[in-house]
């Protein structure tokens, strides 16, 4: 059966980043992880990991973005959805990039009846921040960089000297492309 998701950056929320994405519940979470990644404009390349939503638990599973298992973390490609997703407006966590720290939140919306194909993007919003602008605090930081260059016409350059396109814009969400790239799951 397909599980659809709502996942949303946490503590991004002008504009907010979020996507609905559907997957089907026999998909592994190394999948889920790539799907992620793709859904959101991320870059694969930083340690990722799922967790339950609870204060107590001991459950978590992810690791390199090559599949190899972090330090006390499950193999997230021995791992299939179905095992932990059962109810809908479960809550876990997706953590990308221990460094910046990007948190999602995972919630459950629906169980769908049926077989599941594949993946699917239904709807989102916002641009996914920059990989390795320096978390939420670095991404703030670029933001209001960006409004003042619209003052003084001095484009910003974020952390590692890295220089954003001119056409950035961080309210910008392009479902038909997310659509495109999950069709290959």
């Amino acid at each position: 059966m397909p599980l659809q998701f709502k996942i949303q950056l946490k503590k991004i929320t002008h504009p907010p980043v979020w996507r609905r994405i559907v997957v089907p519940e026999d998909m592994d979470f190394m999948e889920f992880h790539r799907v992620i990644q793709d859904a959101f404009g991320w870059e694969n390349d930083h340690m990722f990991a799922f967790q339950p939503d609870e204060k107590d638990t001991d459950i978590t599973i992810g690791g390199t973005p090559f599949g190899d298992p972090g330090t006390d973390m499950q193999t997230p490609g021995k791992v299939r959805l179905k095992r932990y997703f059962k109810k809908e407006k479960q809550k876990w966590r997706y953590i990308y990039d221990f460094g910046d720290w990007w948190l999602h939140t995972l919630t459950l919306e629906k169980i769908i009846p049926g077989d599941g194909a594949g993946a699917d993007c239904l709807a989102g919003k916002g641009k996914c921040p920059p990989e390795n602008c320096g978390g939420i605090w670095g991404y703030a930081a670029l933001l209001q960089q960006l409004e003042t260059s619209k003052e003084t016409g001095i484009w910003p350059v974020y952390e590692w000297g890295i220089v954003l396109p001119k056409e950035w814009d961080a309210n910008e969400f392009d479902l038909a492309a997310v659509r495109e790239i999950l069709k290959n799951y």
